[in-house]
């Protein structure tokens, strides 16, 4: 659950010449919920990652 992904695009504006460009990191399931669910795990002495998807949605 340490993972993360940064997402690039790029454009080039051809009136200005310049590029553009965006990033958004992913942060799917490292958000209240997730971290709700991880403490109640701990809590509970459940392996921490009960209940949570090993591998981040995609768009």
């Amino acid at each position: 659950m340490g993972h993360q992904l940064c997402y690039l695009g790029l454009a080039v504006d051809p009136r200005t010449h310049r590029v553009i460009v965006l990033s958004a990191i992913d942060n799917l399931m490292k958000g209240q919920a997730a971290q709700a669910v991880q403490c109640l795990n701990i809590m509970m002495g459940w392996d921490e990652t009960l209940g949570l998807p090993q591998l981040s949605f995609y768009p």
